[in-house]
């Protein structure tokens, strides 16, 4: 039986939200958006939604109410998806999401996670321009050696995830078999 192309891929309906977790510059955005498309689904970002939320810039929440601070807004604004129908729904994570609190726990009871994993050989090159954008990258001399001790304190967590895709290894049927294991 042939593969098909991505326009013959047809998600299952009903289908618990999808989590897509890891490192900054994994690939999250991409890859739930592109996923979304091709399926017929919804894509929400967290940090979207947080923002709409909180009314400021994740760059501005940090800057005020500081990591911790930040973290909590974040646990709420997931906490709240769950009020809404979010089956259907691919949705990105930030890179700290499933590290603080049980938020890795209360995504896994929620739907499916997914880690895309990256080394910070392959994350280093993909940030180097969005540093600005990325308020734990500012001011980091060494980005790369900075994202190595980040990956070995988050992995961990990650690691939790029910399924772990290498990013260099993505593609969208990737996600067809995940969508179709229930």
């Amino acid at each position: 039986m042939p593969v098909p192309n991505e326009q013959q891929l047809i998600a299952p309906q009903n289908n618990k939200p999808v989590f897509l977790i890891g490192m900054p510059g994994a690939g999250k955005t991409y890859w739930g958006q592109k996923v979304a498309a091709a399926f017929g689904l919804t894509f929400c970002d967290l940090d979207f939604v947080i923002e709409n939320q909180t009314g400021k810039t994740i760059t501005q929440l940090f800057d005020t109410v500081g990591d911790l601070g930040f973290r909590q807004a974040e646990r709420d604004c997931m906490l709240s998806l769950n009020n809404g129908d979010i089956n259907n729904t691919i949705i990105a994570c930030g890179g700290g999401t499933p590290c603080f609190y049980d938020n890795m726990n209360v995504m896994k009871a929620m739907g499916k996670v997914v880690y895309l994993y990256a080394t910070p050989e392959v994350l280093a090159p993909r940030l180097k321009e969005e540093a600005a954008k990325r308020p734990l990258l500012v001011g980091q001399p060494q980005p790369e050696q900075f994202l190595t001790d980040l990956l070995s304190r988050r992995q961990e967590y990650y690691r939790q995830a029910h399924y772990i895709l290498q990013v260099t290894d993505i593609t969208v049927d990737t996600f067809a078999k995940i969508l179709n294991d229930v």
